[in-house]
């Protein structure tokens, strides 16, 4: 089923969130599946994403084939906010539960953390640094005997340093197959309008989410379709 699409960005202003609170009615099953591998996108253990993500991926659920997220995660930094019991790799986990049909791709500059299950395989990878992005894409291309690789959707969690996600974005958003998206999460709400004009030619902004406090917003690129 084909998404509407959005001729405005909508924009979700001060969505209600109780950080850490475990006993917050779940919005969605998406919600109910963070919780489950404890990632932070929910708002039972930190983040307002999970409802919002929902709205603009369900209805692609079953088609998506190839996710790739930057950042799989560490217990050093993500313990803070997942009350101890968190595990490298939560959030790919998580989006492996939902897009059934999907592999998933996780990249991170932390090599301890990389792991690989049946469908998830993590990669190394320098957000910084643009010619270590494209050698991990190569490397992913291999590993899928696929030279003509493209994703249904990327997701930039990595390192949340302003110029590493514009440099991210400007590396990777042309491996987005048409009609795909490309997010950036942990976005400050003063640096919401940079994110607006960051977008290329190809891509529309469908969705921006503005959480409740300053680094729990979130914003969508889609990429145009080919009418050629």
């Amino acid at each position: 089923m084909e998404q509407t699409q959005v001729e405005k960005p909508l924009i979700v202003k001060k969505a209600r969130i109780t950080r850490g609170d475990k006993n917050k009615p779940f919005e969605t099953e998406l919600c109910k599946m963070f919780f489950k591998h404890r990632a932070d996108k929910c708002p039972q253990i930190f983040h307002s994403y999970s409802p919002a993500y929902y709205e603009v991926l369900h209805e692609k659920r079953y088609e998506i084939k190839s996710f790739l997220e930057i950042g799989v995660g560490t217990n050093k930094i993500m313990n803070r906010m997942c009350s101890g019991d968190y595990e490298p790799g939560a959030s790919l986990k998580s989006w492996a539960d939902f897009f059934t049909n999907a592999k998933i791709f996780g990249l991170d500059i932390d090599e301890t953390v990389l792991f690989e299950t049946d469908r998830i395989k993590c990669f190394y990878t320098d957000q910084s640094n643009a010619t270590s992005l494209e050698e991990t894409i190569s490397n992913i291309r291999s590993s899928e005997k696929n030279e003509n690789l493209k994703f249904d959707v990327i997701l930039d969690d990595g390192s949340h340093i302003l110029k590493h996600m514009k440099l991210t974005y400007n590396t990777l958003s042309k491996y987005v197959r048409d009609g795909g998206y490309y997010i950036i999460e942990d976005i400050k709400k003063k640096d919401i309008p940079l994110f607006e004009k960051l977008v290329s030619d190809d891509f529309e902004v469908v969705k921006i989410h503005e959480g409740e406090f300053y680094w729990d917003s979130f914003i969508v690129y889609r990429k145009k379709e080919n009418e050629s």
